[in-house]
């Protein structure tokens, strides 16, 4: 059959990098995306408008919302120049997918996400539930001065009734609250990769959004052409996440803002429906981990975390046109 004449991209995929980011550390995964779906209409688009170069003009250390509030306005002037687009994915490195979930929330509108259908919500070690229970102490004193706000948002210090991050895992209830958990349902299918050991910024329960620390994580055998993915499971409700076989030592207690964090991410915080999420577990052994994997999840710079391939493949395949 004769390919089909297309007057512009249909699918747009975003890619937001990390705190401190800018998007050359997306362009490996980027490239691979367009390799594999350029013919097909997919548009992909790194993100240009929270560039961490830096202090003092470190756009991610301003916030969790207001970066969100700028990506938003960024995805909405992407998708006005290409009007030809009608489904919408998105992919947040670390912090970037904290910045994702905002930004989605505040495009969610009638079932749509900036007026596109909503496909794919992937998140590469994002601190989903802050890092408060999985930071090094050593890291804290410095991470509130380098990072400021951004960084006692993830701590769960900031300011006002409710931390931001606990907002963002909460059913909407008054009128001016952004719906934070029927955007991520909106999706046809959201994906979290998270480290099980070695990542030194991003713990695996906030990374994988459960309680507990992976219970096999040295001797789980990879999966075949995977050699640093040990797990891809579908955790359809928050029960069947907390009776997975993986399940290890508890991290968050049963009354923590954490747990309540994951309990409303997977839709049982409230009177809403169950939420599924796609889990990849990831492993990288300390000879090529320590200090690294965070970066390698991503191959942020695939001389040094080139380690990270074969997620980046595992990424694009099982990604939904």
């Amino acid at each position: 059959a004769m390919p089909m004449e297309r007057s512009g991209p249909v699918h747009l995929l975003v890619l937001h990098h990390g705190i401190s980011g800018t998007s050359y550390g997306t362009r490996y995964i980027a490239g691979l995306f367009q390799r594999r779906f350029e013919e097909e209409g997919l548009l992909v688009y790194a993100s240009k408008s929270n560039l961490g170069t830096g202090p003092p003009h470190n756009r991610t250390s301003e916030g969790i919302d207001k970066c969100g509030e700028r990506l938003a306005k960024e995805v909405e002037q992407v998708v006005r120049l290409n009007p030809t687009l009608c489904k919408f994915s998105i992919i947040g490195w670390s912090l970037g997918g904290l910045i994702a979930r905002y930004a989605c929330a505040r495009l969610w509108s009638d079932g749509r996400i900036a007026d596109l259908e909503p496909v794919n919500f992937m998140t590469l070690a994002s601190p989903h539930c802050g890092v408060r229970e999985t930071l090094p102490w050593l890291y804290r004193a410095p991470a509130r001065w380098i990072f400021g706000r951004v960084a006692r948002q993830l701590l769960l210090e900031d300011e006002g009734p409710t931390n931001l991050l606990v907002q963002m895992g909460s059913e909407k209830q008054l009128p001016d609250e952004l719906p934070f958990l029927d955007a991520l349902r909106g999706f046809h299918q959201r994906t979290v990769y998270a480290n099980v050991a070695y990542d030194d910024k991003v713990g695996y329960p906030t990374g994988a959004i459960v309680p507990y620390t992976h219970c096999d994580w040295y001797n789980a055998p990879s999966l075949s052409g995977h050699p640093h993915i040990i797990g891809d499971t579908l955790d359809p409700n928050f029960d069947a996440m907390e009776r997975h076989s993986s399940a290890g030592q508890a991290v968050f207690g049963p009354d923590s803002l954490e747990m309540r964090m994951v309990r409303g991410l997977r839709g049982a915080g409230g009177s809403g429906a169950p939420i599924a999420w796609r889990r990849v577990e990831t492993r990288f052994y300390m000879r090529e981990g320590l200090l690294r994997a965070h970066d390698c999840i991503g191959v942020n710079l695939p001389w040094l975390h080139g380690a990270g391939k074969d997620i980046a493949e595992h990424i694009v395949s099982s990604f939904v046109m």
